[in-house]
């Protein structure tokens, strides 16, 4: 835990823990919601079709305008992906210019937000769909999907490429280039393995709140996680889980006998 703590200490970690926090807070705060309208959808019986799903989309953007479904997807976004690209933005700097450092920074978060901003449509749209059908079953039916996708060897596979770098040049339009390219390819290795765990707190309804906070720890200890074989094992979330078990456990029972 203090080599953890050590690290978290290191930049940009504290930069971005804190980036990180002021979007839990302004979420909190604002009472920003995304997906509403989906928590309102009754069940349809069934998985639904185009005409359903237009109607679902319909009455999402009748009771949320497209700006505030967009700013609680960028909020959102803010608040559980800032920690994720610690890693790329230490081989930007350490690849750069010092004179250039902010400037590949800031190509290389474009190109990595352009792929999660876009990936709030289909996201969405998975959501409604899942809300539509399940209804209530769909928040643990998500919940059980993502558990299985971080287990699966498809899901390591693609969790090992994403700690993966790539050259970065050091002069005129080629290096914005290579960090722009970089932050693109890094936002499409980071959507294909956390795009499960985005539909939890999109599902959650009134514990929306609480599911992107546990699903941002996920996450975060996922990109921690060193590469491994691609093989069916354990999801970290579980581990965190039977972790924290372990460690409340003898609090509880040291309670109780004291």
């Amino acid at each position: 835990m203090t080599g953890l703590i050590e690290h978290f200490r290191r930049p940009p970690w504290p930069a971005l823990l804190g980036v990180s926090a002021a979007g839990y807070v302004i979420w909190l705060l604002g009472s920003i919601g995304v997906l509403p309208a989906a928590v309102c959808v009754t069940g349809a019986g069934g998985w639904p079709g185009g005409a359903e799903l237009w109607e679902v989309v319909a009455a999402t953007l009748t009771l949320n305008a497209p700006g505030s479904l967009l700013t609680g997807w960028s909020m959102m976004l803010v608040a559980m992906m800032s920690p994720l690209v610690a890693a790329p933005i230490v081989h930007v700097q350490q690849s750069s210019l010092a004179r250039r450092r902010a400037r590949a920074v800031a190509g290389f978060l474009v190109g990595y937000s352009m792929v999660w901003l876009a990936m709030g449509v289909p996201l969405g749209l998975l959501a409604l769909q899942a809300q539509a059908a399940f209804g209530p079953s769909a928040f643990p039916l998500a919940v059980g999907v993502a558990l299985i996708w971080s287990a699966s060897p498809v899901h390591r596979r693609l969790l090992n490429r994403a700690h993966r770098s790539r050259p970065i040049s050091l002069f005129g339009m080629r290096a914005d280039g290579d960090c722009l390219v970089f932050g693109i390819e890094h936002g499409l290795l980071c959507a294909a393995t956390c795009w499960a765990w985005m539909l939890v707190p999109l599902l959650a309804a009134d514990w929306h709140f609480t599911a992107m906070l546990a699903t941002g720890i996920v996450l975060l200890a996922e990109r921690l996680s060193l590469p491994r074989t691609a093989q069916w094992r354990m999801p970290v979330a579980m581990s965190l889980a039977l972790r924290l078990r372990a460690h409340l456990f003898p609090l509880v029972l040291n309670r109780r006998h004291g």
